[in-house]
């Protein structure tokens, strides 16, 4: 198996496109025996009163659904009699204390990740029988969990069907796929819509790889050659997927089987949270970095290099199309703090036109308002906040020179490589 790249995880984590996907691994329940068991092991060995054969406890639990009709019934009764000595979710709430998860998805049906995020999260609640779309509102700022095979119910609660089985989870996931709709609106999203180009954490999600195939097909909302960002899974079984060198190797697939789950949640926390400890060496002084999304291993290289180097950095990894805007960019570039505007510069992206290229059509648009409002100001002798224009050629810019716009020109282009740029970036922020 691979090794774990977390700084990559934690530069997709900070650029806000990693979305955990937590399955029922993670809420571990203390049996009679003494064995930690997952939720539908509990309820099997509950309800059967069996003893649960491991490592595939799921293998027969769509059978086991359906020799149980009654069990939207039986599961709440069972779950509400869980004693606290019972129940080990320390997995799941070093996850929920990670700020920079926006969004959340849960394949398990119980409710202890919902109660550890708080009040400030909206939950939405997506089930074989649904099929409302489900709608992103980030106007409220709050957090978002989605239960995408239902949730067990409280007492005071209506009915709502948990998809347990196979068929009915397929069912979720067929008709999420029916709801792929796109707002206009730039602060309200569909499910679907927003995870589009962002990479996937399924963590403890121990499902066949017929499903984990389709899920992933589902929730990347791409065909697979399509898929620009990576999958991850991490799960703690051994037994090795079929398809694993084919599917998963060609679609560039992170599979982890071996690790334990509770190794890999430490190591990603312990990075995260070194990382968010450091504070900017530069006062509140930022930089943006933009970048067509061809050139996006140049950027990430410069954005690693900055960050190490103490420097508070901004680095947008969404999959941006053509007349789309995204509202935060603008103000991140707009905002004072951003002291530094760094336009990585290439042919690819000098050859596009401005309808084709985000770049040409948003950030420098905004980038060269705020320049030219500065001039204004520095010729009418108000008084600025510093914002320089930071041009980086990853190829012969003189190739292309003379397509560049003026704001771009009236600074001085710097090889992406230049052995002195991080000190020369030191002194334009002091």
């Amino acid at each position: 198996m691979p090794e774990v790249d977390y700084n990559s995880l934690l530069l997709q984590y900070k650029g806000g496109n990693l979305i955990p996907i937590i399955g029922s691994d993670l809420f571990k329940i203390k049996s009679e025996d003494g064995n930690q068991l997952s939720l539908e092991e509990y309820l099997m060995k509950s309800m059967e009163k069996k003893p649960i054969v491991k490592p595939d406890p799921l293998e027969n639990f769509t059978a086991f659904t359906f020799d149980h009709p009654d069990l939207e019934n039986q599961v709440p009764a069972i779950y509400e009699r869980l004693r606290p000595d019972e129940i080990d979710a320390n997995m799941i709430t070093q996850l929920s204390n990670l700020q920079g998860f926006k969004v959340f998805i849960t394949t398990s049906c119980d409710r202890n990740l919902e109660e550890l995020l708080g009040e400030n999260t909206e939950t939405l609640i997506w089930n074989h029988n649904t099929n409302t779309p489900l709608q992103f509102d980030f106007t409220n700022n709050k957090k978002k969990l989605v239960y995408l095979f239902g949730r067990i119910k409280k007492e005071d609660e209506p009915n709502s069907s948990i998809s347990f089985s196979d068929v009915d989870r397929l069912e979720c996931l067929y008709n999420l796929s029916l709801t792929n709709t796109k707002s206009n609106n730039k602060d309200n999203y569909s499910f679907l819509e927003y995870l589009k180009g962002k990479s996937l954490l399924f963590i403890g999600n121990n499902f066949q790889d017929w499903f984990i195939r389709f899920a992933i097909r589902i929730l990347c909302n791409a065909p697979f050659n399509n898929i620009i960002r990576k999958v991850y899974i991490i799960n703690d079984s051994s037994r090795k997927l079929n398809f694993e060198e084919f599917f998963f190797k060609r679609f560039e697939i992170q599979l982890i089987h071996d690790s334990p789950i509770h190794k890999f949640i430490d190591n990603l926390c312990t990075v995260i949270n070194k990382d968010e400890q450091v504070k900017s060496r530069f006062e509140n002084k930022q930089v943006f970095i933009s970048y067509d999304r061809t050139d996006a291993k140049y950027a990430d290289e410069i954005y690693e290099k900055l960050t190490n180097f103490g420097v508070n950095t901004w680095l947008d990894r969404n999959d941006i199309k053509p007349g789309e805007f995204k509202k935060e960019i603008k103000e991140y570039i707009q905002s004072t703090k951003t002291a530094i505007f760094i336009s990585l510069l290439s042919k690819t992206l000098i050859e596009k036109n401005e309808e084709e290229s985000y770049v040409k059509k948003n950030e420098w648009k905004t980038a060269k308002s705020r320049y030219d409002y500065n001039n204004y100001l520095i010729d009418t002798g108000g008084s600025i906040v510093k914002f320089t224009i930071l041009p980086l050629a990853i190829d012969d810019f003189k190739l292309y020179y003379q397509l560049l716009p003026d704001f771009i020109k009236q600074n001085n282009i710097y090889d992406i490589n230049q052995p002195d740029l991080l000190d020369f970036i030191e002194e334009l922020l002091k």
